[in-house]
């Protein structure tokens, strides 16, 4: 779902990414609702949408944009942002946030989930493309398997130093 409202974000960046935020949350609640009424086998696992988690992603995305594209620049140096595509960006984005921000996401699950997304929303080659960012970014800037750190804070800290 976030890869949805980011995607579109990336066409409409006139409208407050906020803006856009709530008017997906209300849509997919929605949508899931309606789901469940018209499914009236109790065997049928119900859809759960996580507004909060979806709010903390697609905000962490827009807060953390300029240093998750700098990531994205860094790792896939043979490819500038405007050449990759807005859906490989938009999931790249998501997944650089959830390794470098969100302890609470291993990292295998970012990078599986990435790769899932990409298999569907983009191109022929974007689950292997996304796959190849990824790996570079836990190369460079996550110490350990389960626990992301700031380590991308202190490289960019330097990095802007030495400009």
């Amino acid at each position: 779902m976030a890869v949805v409202a980011l995607f579109e974000w990336t066409f409409h960046k006139d409208v407050p990414l906020q803006a856009r935020v709530g008017e997906h949350v209300e849509d997919f609640e929605e949508l899931l609702s309606d789901q469940s009424d018209t499914k009236k086998d109790a065997s049928s696992p119900k859809k759960h949408f996580d507004s909060e988690l979806f709010s903390s992603v697609t905000g962490g995305v827009f807060d953390h944009k300029e240093q998750i594209d700098k990531i994205i620049k860094e790792c896939a140096p043979e490819w500038p942002l405007d050449q990759i595509s807005r859906a490989d960006l938009s999931i790249l984005r998501i997944a650089i946030f959830e390794l470098l921000h969100r302890q609470s996401t291993p990292t295998k699950v970012a990078i599986d989930e990435a790769v899932e997304l990409a298999k569907e929303f983009g191109g022929m080659n974007s689950s292997k493309f996304v796959n190849g960012v990824l790996g570079t970014v836990v190369k460079r800037y996550v110490t350990t398997e389960e626990e992301p750190t700031g380590a991308a804070d202190d490289q960019l800290a330097s990095d802007n130093q030495t400009d």
